[in-house]
């Protein structure tokens, strides 16, 4: 423990903890990699369950959802009055208007030709940038969830969740990738291939530096002449596994913008 201490209590030494740790880490981490990704997915047993920790996660995405779709239509309907104000200002056809507005009314979708000209009339082109980009972040975040009785407990399962149901109907999309086989072009196949090693790999480090932090603070704490070095290096871990995690979202997001190309286009 003193040689610990004495290293920690110099900035030079706190690179070394850290570099050795991380290397360490890296080391064994590969055992428990798809174990890591199952887990950030919400795939959850064992006490988490049985705790009820799962279920109120659960239910907090499934309002977060709610939330979602009650503030998405909340500023469509005030978006789409913004736009028929500015249009009806800009001095737009009044046929076409009241098009516009029919078509958005009806609920059973467009009937007659004006409607269908109507309906795929973009009324947000009219609207300032800002207000689009608002609503495009809405949507995005909306589309990070499944249906509610497909709902997991963290982000990252939410976002692979809803696209297997938007491409496969709910059922696991791996067996359908490997079936596929030499039906998928190189090019997709590699893509695929990338994302999907990042994503384990994003996933891993949480574990890693989440576990490299406890660490830190049961070999490190007790002496008091290293609760500077302590604190450091355990913030550094904290921070990485958080920008871990941030990374292993934007992987994911990359991954399924993948797997809707490779269902979407026809097997050879």
């Amino acid at each position: 423990m003193p040689r610990w201490s004495g290293l920690t209590a110099k900035p030079l030494g706190i690179l070394v903890v850290l570099l050795f740790a991380l290397v360490l880490a890296a080391l064994v981490s590969q055992a428990f990699s798809f174990s890591a990704i199952r887990f950030f997915e919400g795939y959850w047993k064992g006490p988490l369950v049985w705790l009820g920790i799962y279920r109120l996660m659960v239910r907090r995405k499934t309002k977060r959802r709610a939330n979602l779709d009650a503030k998405l239509k909340h500023e469509e309907d005030y978006a789409f009055e913004r736009a028929i104000l500015r249009m009806l200002l800009r001095d737009f056809p009044r046929p076409l208007i009241r098009a516009i507005v029919e078509a958005r009314r009806e609920k059973e979708g467009p009937t007659t030709r004006e409607q269908r000209e109507a309906a795929a009339f973009d009324w947000q082109q009219v609207l300032p940038p800002d207000a689009v980009g608002k609503l495009s972040r809405i949507k995005q975040a909306r589309e990070d969830y499944p249906a509610p009785h497909r709902t997991l407990p963290t982000k990252l399962g939410n976002i692979l969740r809803a696209t297997e149901d938007s491409i496969n109907r709910g059922q696991e999309t791996q067996d359908l990738v490997l079936r596929r086989g030499d039906a998928i072009p190189a090019r997709l196949r590699l893509h695929h291939d990338q994302f999907r090693t990042r994503l384990d790999m994003y996933c891993t480090l949480i574990f890693v530096n989440l576990g490299l932090a406890a660490l830190t603070v049961a070999l490190l704490a007790p002496a008091r002449n290293s609760l500077l070095g302590t604190a450091v290096i355990t913030m550094v871990f904290l921070l990485l596994a958080l920008a871990s995690y941030s990374a292993a979202i934007t992987s994911a997001r990359g991954y399924c913008t993948t797997l809707k190309v490779i269902f979407s286009t026809p097997a050879d």
